[in-house]
């Protein structure tokens, strides 16, 4: 049997319900304090989004008050001066790296990391303005770090050799005109827009056409357009005593061009697909000796001795035939020649980047 519970008497009753009053004013003070913290701590948390709402609006109205880039007027020579040195005895070493990429698409998709140099030499001309000579060197690596020697295409998925951009040599006019830049009192930025057009050479004549069309993409005409921007202290550019040269520049360069030769592209893809090199630049006043190890170790293994100086004319030693034309070479003349097409056609396995000792002796 079940022992019956206690039967409780009226005292007992009320010892009973005080004991369970003072639980449940326990509990509530409990809860109140509980509430009451989290009230804090949410004022708190509240003050703060508060505050940095203040300083983000803060930020905002401070930067709308900021007194905007104003425009400066900046010479012929001052752009010189930016991108290399007056003395024309003098070259010039820049050290790029940055990424070569394609779209369309929702974004660029990265093909291969870049690192490479160029040696130029600024020289006056007849027309009042600077003929700029240089030498252009781009290599291209893959996502590790190796330098590429294959490139699988993402239109036909084929694997293709690397040809690594060799420009030797490169001519470019700068004329002699006011360029605009802007200043915010501490730098200095202007930018540069060169456009370059020339007939596609791997459909250009019958001679070419049978061999080299099927890598033209059925362009006839090749378009590349360069944007490159300076950044300096606006101290270095004073009134008067300007020097020939300035050290401290910042250098960003876009190239926008069609898909390169050794790609391969169906005309379909190549008519509706660009490349765009990015890269950051440095001068380099130490010359080669001030390169990256990597890229000096790739100069020495490669036998790339001729990227060490500057053209000095337009007849000094560069790309056979081609170092008398208006523009110099670039990566459609280079496919075009046979030392450049034939071992990547019969896909000779480390023939890219090719030796080019220029006219050292010791070659």
């Amino acid at each position: 049997m079940r022992s019956r519970e206690p039967e409780l008497g009226g005292q007992d009753i009320q010892d009973h319900q005080r004991s369970m009053r003072g639980s449940e004013n326990s509990d509530r003070h409990e809860h109140m304090e509980r509430t009451r913290a989290r009230d804090l701590e949410g004022g708190k948390m509240d003050r703060m989004r508060t505050m940095l709402s203040l300083g983000v609006l803060l930020g905002s109205l401070l930067g709308v008050m900021a007194a905007p880039p104003t425009p400066v007027n900046l010479t012929m020579s001052d752009i010189v001066r930016a991108s290399g040195h007056l003395d024309m005895a003098e070259d010039t070493v820049t050290e790029w790296s940055g990424d070569i990429a394609y779209a369309p698409g929702v974004l660029p998709a990265r093909l291969f990391r870049v690192s490479g140099v160029t040696t130029s030499r600024a020289l006056p001309n007849t027309l009042g303005g600077f003929t700029l000579l240089s030498r252009e060197l781009l290599l291209y690596y893959t996502e590790d770090g190796t330098l590429a020697q294959t490139f699988t295409s993402p239109w036909d998925h084929q694997i293709y050799q690397v040809i690594h951009t060799q420009n030797n040599p490169v001519y470019s006019l700068l004329d002699n005109k006011t360029y605009i830049g802007s200043t915010d009192g501490t730098s200095t930025t202007v930018t540069i827009a060169t456009r370059n057009s020339f007939t596609n050479p791997l459909n250009s004549s019958e001679a070419t056409r049978e061999y080299l069309s099927p890598y033209s993409g059925n362009i006839t005409n090749i378009t590349t357009l360069d944007t490159t921007t300076f950044v300096f202290p606006t101290s270095q550019l004073p009134l008067t005593g300007k020097p020939q040269s300035l050290s401290n520049v910042t250098i960003s360069r876009t190239r926008v061009s069609p898909l390169l030769p050794f790609m391969n592209a169906s005309a379909p893809i190549a008519s509706t697909t660009s490349l765009f090199l990015v890269l950051n630049g440095r001068k380099v006043p130490e010359g080669i000796d001030g390169l990256s190890v990597s890229l000096q170790a790739q100069l020495e293994e490669k036998k790339l001795w001729a990227y060490e100086d500057a053209p000095i004319s337009r007849e000094d030693a560069g790309s056979g035939a081609q170092r008398a034309s208006m523009y110099g070479t670039n990566d459609w003349v280079e496919f075009s020649t046979t030392n450049v097409f034939n071992p990547w056609r019969m896909n000779t396995t480390g023939a890219f980047p090719l030796k080019d000792v220029g006219d050292w002796c010791d070659a």
